[in-house]
């Protein structure tokens, strides 16, 4: 069987797990369309602030579009979103929908479009050849782990653990220490905040375990497939769907390492405190700014204030956004400390310039960690 017939039927990596992405966004897309466009749809006193789930709602389709690798851009995804939001908000004025077009509304959907695109919009691809291949080792095992049913069902059970142990949580403490006036408000929220961090655990357990089977097998980034790299060959291309690959590809870096390393610690702190200082700024501005305007305006008589819903989504929305700036910085910070390897150890910060390689592959004489020193 010739390589061109072999390119043809080897799937991708991961294509399994992109199609039930697609699945996903086209049925929640449908959902909200229907639910934002059904006729004279009212909630109940008792159920969750109205803004709030405009937000929610959007920000989970900004997601899904990005997941779906229909754009391959955090920021473009965020534009396509604003565009639909917007569109989405002026046909409810629509005679048959019975419905009416909101400013509050569709800003509650910016909000929610603008705090995912923050989230998913990672720091600037690396100039270096091996922190580059380390970013393909991420998106690699990124795609296979989707494309294991076990993953699906690992973040359906954390998800539904963050929900069972953060409602009732929630609501203990907002009736019984806080006096809440609206305890299933305060529970929705409770329980999408642990839903998430059960999520965001989960994710990053089986990224772990994914790049631990990819580099074990040394498998291509591009279909999964063995690659049979016992001649001795430190580069070369995959038989089934020629992507390149380096035989320094399949040692696994230190940074997704179980253990950590001061290294790379040092730096995520690093990130942490400046991403901290730049959202406490950039943030804490914003609000002063948008207070001092709602007063000037509200004294003129020319602007009203924002009502309680859209002033609690203010609050949750800054609380979103700085930490996605906070973990931005930290994956900045992440991302340079690759840029080391090769030059300076990431465990143990000893100097390996003129530290020979064997197949672009080399050991710290410090700590006997493996490291990977690769050309352009």
């Amino acid at each position: 069987m010739g390589s061109r017939e072999s390119v043809r039927l080897r799937p991708t990596l991961g294509a399994g797990g992109i199609k039930c992405w697609r699945i996903l966004a086209v049925i929640a897309f449908a959902i909200a369309l229907v639910a934002t466009h059904w006729p004279r749809l009212v909630f109940g006193p008792e159920a969750p602030s109205d803004k709030l789930l405009h937000a929610l709602t959007f920000g989970v389709l900004t997601f899904l579009l990005w997941r779906t690798r229909w754009i391959r851009s955090g920021l473009i995804v965020g534009i396509a979103m604003i565009a639909y939001s917007a569109f989405d908000e002026a046909t409810q004025m629509l005679p048959w929908v019975h419905r009416h077009t909101s400013i509050d509304d569709w800003i509650a959907d910016l909000v929610g479009v603008v705090c995912a695109t923050l989230l998913i919009v990672r720091p600037s691809r690396p100039k270096s050849a091996v922190a580059r291949m380390r970013c393909d080792l991420d998106d690699a095992a990124d795609r296979e782990m989707f494309g294991r049913p076990f993953t699906w069902a690992a973040l359906a059970v954390a998800a539904a653990l963050g929900v069972l142990v953060g409602v009732p949580a929630t609501v203990a403490i907002s009736t019984t220490l806080l006096l809440d006036q609206r305890p299933w408000h305060t529970a929705f929220l409770g329980g999408m905040f642990f839903c998430a961090v059960g999520i965001a655990w989960s994710w990053r357990s089986a990224i772990r375990a994914a790049v631990g089977r990819l580099t074990r097998a040394h498998a291509c980034f591009g279909c999964g497939a063995t690659i049979e790299s016992g001649g001795g060959d430190s580069e070369g291309s995959c038989a089934s769907c020629a992507t390149k690959w380096r035989f320094a590809q399949w040692v696994r870096p230190a940074v997704v390492d179980d253990r950590g390393t001061e290294v790379c610690r040092r730096a995520s702190i690093v990130g942490a405190l400046r991403g901290g200082t730049i959202a406490l700024v950039t943030l804490g501005g914003v609000g002063v700014l948008v207070v001092l305007m709602s007063r000037y305006r509200a004294s003129t008589g020319d602007l009203r204030l924002p009502t309680p819903d859209m002033r609690d989504l203010f609050s949750y929305a800054f609380a979103v956004a700085a930490v996605a700036i906070v973990v931005r910085s930290i994956l900045a910070a992440n991302f340079r400390v690759r840029e080391l390897e090769g030059v300076q150890c990431v465990a143990c910060a000893h100097d390996l310039r003129g530290i020979a390689t064997t197949r672009s592959v080399g050991i710290c004489p410090e700590c006997g960690r493996e490291f990977a020193r690769v050309g352009s």
